[in-house]
């Protein structure tokens, strides 16, 4: 039976079995690493401008009510300001989405591939995660049996910060806590996570229940 890359599903080559993602996965994962951290940079494209790295620099932007990071802020007015806009708020401040990378960094280290970084500003520590994740993803795409729920969960990262610098609605995780005590994140359309805690597969429907359950405890 070939081997198959745990991310996409699609067969290993033959020199590539030493890993559990192929290469085009491993630097699918990278470039959504590369594009959280930095200063944003914007590139033109035939769709239009697109911001290719920066996106979590790019959240504060979005703070300011009717703000766009690709276009002007609307201007203000004599009357009472409106609140910030509250999903970047909650995804750029301390326990959000830098939390979320930085859990990945904490058990990769456990693992010995990965060192944890200290820092205070959501910001340095971004940058510090994205940075120590890429320096050690080619130890994990060989050694982390769990490299697909890191896979799906930065995508997901990535997918919450474009979706509301453009102004659209994320799409919502789910959440699950393991018999082990792990939270495993997913969405609706998940077919199979992985634990990285104990390595117990689950599949969409036994995801689902979990959810169901964690949410009844």
């Amino acid at each position: 039976m070939d081997a198959v890359c745990i991310v996409c599903r699609n067969d290993l080559y033959d020199d590539e079995w030493d890993r559990y993602c192929c290469r085009p996965c491993q630097h699918r994962i990278d470039d959504n690493l590369a594009a959280l951290a930095g200063p944003p940079v914007w590139q033109d494209t035939k769709r239009g401008r697109r911001l290719v790295s920066g996106l979590f620099a790019a959240l504060p932007e979005e703070l300011e009510p009717g703000a766009r990071g690709a276009g002007p802020r609307i201007s203000g007015s004599k009357s009472a300001p409106i609140p910030a806009r509250m999903g970047p708020l909650n995804d750029s401040a301390n326990g959000g989405l830098v939390n979320d990378l930085e859990e990945w960094v904490r058990d990769w280290a456990s693992r010995g591939y990965a060192t944890p970084c200290n820092g205070v500003r959501p910001q340095y520590r971004m940058d510090q995660a994205v940075t120590t994740l890429r320096f050690n993803l080619d130890t994990a795409v060989r050694r982390h049996e769990a490299i697909n729920s890191f896979a799906e969960e930065l995508q997901m990262i990535r997918g919450t910060c474009e979706a509301l610098i453009i102004g659209a609605v994320p799409p919502r995780p789910l959440s699950a806590i393991c018999p082990c005590g792990t939270r495993i994140k997913f969405h609706l359309d998940t077919p199979i996570r992985h634990c990285k805690s104990c390595g117990t597969d689950y599949g969409h429907h036994a995801l689902i229940a979990l959810a169901v359950a964690t949410q009844a405890a």
